[in-house]
């Protein structure tokens, strides 16, 4: 029992009136969206809504919508595009291969060029049996969308082969578009002969003449309903922004859409800074939250000591995890991290409180595996097994030898599964 036995109604009844108001928030919260999604139903893309928070297509909280958008897009997909066991998987992505470079910097690669940092935009058509070349407007309206981010985003000059900049469009023109009103010029005649030309090498690679156009259609042969345009915008943050806020979301006139952006390592970074300067109140005023929720609940100067130093350490182990291991950006993990933190202290706290402070009691009455042993006991008595309690008491008794670091080292693994599970399965890659 926790503490003493008299206590022991007190602590169900708080357990109870936590989880009636946690019910009650989460009713409420979830009233407010349902009202929000039916108020705002006319601007909501629900094909998007499936791929995370940055496709509500609201106007609310935008610049935070693209913060979480853009955390979103730091994933393995960068480093593995493929299973290994996949027929698409390359263990040799191009010839000059070289094991020394950025593999986020691999996505694409054309003979002579550079090896660049492209983004990666993939588009695809709204109708499942629409295909590039089916109709007329819709490969004009390629040719267009090509003409208009080339001429934008890249320093290309008008008379020669641009490295920074791959689209089908200008694959099938052999770098010849040069202008505008040269996508308003194309005839049907011309259209049958680039979706010869395209299927050739898409057959028959040894019959390709166009060798551009079959390295790129090494990375779109998963579907015939996509096509992809890459762009290296050089680490221009005024371009990067601009980017970001005019293509996310994009549709044309109903004909295709923007599905996937992945933008090289290196603009993720400048990107992520840039919207994490723009939203840092929100960033401190969780912070503040939770260090009023510490003195609140602690009244502790040594504990609220331990608590900030075990955040720093886990803060300290993620980063080493998700930024040196997988390569990531500062993911979303780090600042849930204070959300989740809040959250187990508020429970925590709370207990040791009462427990230590107020009531008096001796600290072997407060440790760890006694309060565990209550809330297993009294709380979820008819659901879990009295076998597995008795393992998990076990376990817990067996590794209690400093209590408060204990208590704590029990948080902090927990924190990072759950951080880990945001991170691979509440936003994944595709």
């Amino acid at each position: 029992m926790v503490c003493s036995s008299h206590l022991k109604a007190k602590y169900v009844r708080f357990l109870i009136k936590y989880h009636l108001f946690i019910l009650c928030c989460t009713f409420i919260m979830t009233s407010i969206c349902i009202i929000f999604f039916v108020y705002n139903r006319d601007q909501i893309h629900y094909k998007n809504l499936l791929r995370g928070f940055q496709a509500h297509g609201t106007k609310v909280s935008d610049e935070y919508r693209k913060l979480i958008a853009l955390i979103r897009e730091t994933q393995t997909e960068h480093l593995y595009p493929h299973a290994i066991n996949s027929k698409t998987f390359q263990p040799t992505p191009y010839s000059s291969f070289n094991s020394h470079i950025n593999p986020c910097s691999k996505r694409f690669y054309v003979s002579k060029c550079p090896i660049l940092p492209y983004t990666e935009l993939t588009f695809e058509f709204n109708d499942n049996n629409t295909k590039l070349f089916d109709d007329l407007n819709t490969f004009k309206s390629v040719c267009k969308l090509e003409w208009n981010l080339r001429t934008f985003y890249t320093n290309c000059s008008t008379n020669h082969s641009c490295c920074q900049f791959i689209g089908p469009v200008e694959l099938l023109f052999n770098d010849q578009l040069i202008s505008y009103e040269q996508c308003d010029n194309i005839t049907q005649n011309d259209l049958d002969e680039y979706n010869q030309e395209w299927l050739l090498c898409k057959t028959s690679s040894s019959s390709c003449l166009n060798s551009k156009l079959e390295n790129y259609l090494t990375y779109i042969k998963s579907s015939s309903l996509i096509f992809k345009i890459y762009i290296s915008i050089e680490n221009n943050q005024i371009k990067l922004r601009h980017l970001y806020d005019t293509i996310y979301n994009y549709r044309y006139k109903e004909i295709f859409y923007l599905k996937f952006l992945n933008f090289d390592f290196n603009d993720e970074e400048i990107l992520f800074n840039y919207y994490l300067e723009k939203n840092d109140y929100l960033i401190y005023l969780t912070i503040c939250l939770y260090l009023f929720c510490l003195v609140l609940f602690v009244k502790n100067l040594f504990f609220i000591l331990i608590i900030i130093f075990h955040i720093l350490l886990t803060y300290f182990s993620c980063f080493i995890i998700y930024y040196y291991l997988f390569h990531f950006p500062i993911t979303i993990l780090n600042y849930t991290s204070i959300i989740l933190y809040l959250f187990f202290i508020l429970i925590d706290s709370y207990l040791w409180y009462t427990c230590w402070f107020i009531n008096k009691h001796r600290r072997d009455d407060c440790t760890i595996q006694r309060i565990i042993e209550n809330l297993l006991t009294q709380t979820f008595f008819y659901l879990i097994p009295k076998n597995l309690t008795a393992i998990i008491v076990f376990v817990i008794t067996y590794t209690n030898q400093i209590i408060v670091l204990q208590c704590f080292t029990v948080f902090s693994f927990l924190l990072i599964t759950i951080s880990f599970f945001i991170s691979f399965i509440l936003y994944p890659g595709n």
